[in-house]
C-alpha cells in the first residue's frame, strides 16, 4: 500500500524464474555439507531445509499468490509478469524487452547484442570445470526432479491461467508444466 499512497502512477514488474530451475541451480550451488545441500531428494521430501530464509526452502505458489496479491493491492493494469527466461531467449528477447519497456512507459528501444544480457547459466552442460552436484540429465536424479515437477504442478497451472489472463506471454515451461532440460 505504501506503493499506491505514494506512487499512484507507479507499476509494478515482476520478474520470475521457472521454480524448479530455480531450486535447481540453488542446490547446485550449494556445498555438500551445508544445510539444505547434502541430498536433492532429501530438500524435495522436506527432509533437510537451509535454515536462512533466503536459502534454499521448496516454496509452492509464490509467484501466482504475490502476482494476485500485488494487482488486488495496486490494480491489474499496473502489474507486469516479466518470465525470466523470455528475457535469454533469442527469439524473444527483443519482443520481451519491448513489452516491458512500453508497460513502463517508455519511448526508448531495447537493443540488445546476442550474448550480452547480464546474467546467463549456461546450464548443465556448462563444463568449465564446474563440476553439477545435481545434473537434471542423469539417470539418478530423475525420481526426485519427477516428484519435484508433481509438486509444482498446481504453480505451473497458475502462473500459466494467470499470464493469459493478463494478456502476456507464456514461457515454453510453464506451458509444458516442467522445464526443458535439453539431454
Amino acid at each position: 500500500m505504501a506503493l499506491v499512497g505514494r506512487k499512484p502512477h507507479g507499476r509494478v514488474l515482476l520478474c520470475f524464474r521457472d521454480p524448479i530451475r530455480y531450486i535447481v541451480s540453488t542446490f547446485n550451488r550449494y556445498a555438500p555439507d551445508a544445510p539444505g545441500g547434502s541430498s536433492f531428494l532429501a530438500v524435495v521430501t522436506g527432509a533437510d531445509r537451509d535454515p536462512d530464509p533466503y536459502g534454499l526452502q521448496l516454496w509452492k505458489g509464490n509467484y501466482s499468490a504475490l502476482a494476485k496479491e500485488m494487482m488486488a493491492a495496486v490494480g491489474h493494469d499496473k502489474v507486469f509478469l516479466q518470465p525470466f527466461e523470455l528475457l535469454l531467449e533469442a527469439g524473444t528477447k527483443q519482443g520481451s524487452f519491448a513489452r516491458l519497456l512500453a508497460f513502463l512507459g517508455s519511448e526508448h528501444k531495447a537493443e540488445t547484442k546476442e550474448g550480452t544480457f547480464p546474467h546467463f547459466n549456461p546450464g548443465p552442460s556448462s563444463g568449465g570445470g564446474r563440476v553439477l552436484r545435481l545434473d537434471p540429465c542423469a539417470d539418478e536424479h530423475r525420481p526426485a526432479l519427477r516428484q519435484l515437477e508433481a509438486l509444482y504442478t498446481p504453480e505451473y497451472v497458475r502462473l500459466k491461467q494467470l499470464l493469459l489472463r493478463m494478456g502476456q506471454d507464456v514461457p515454453p515451461s510453464v506451458s509444458r508444466g516442467r522445464p526443458d532440460w535439453a539431454c
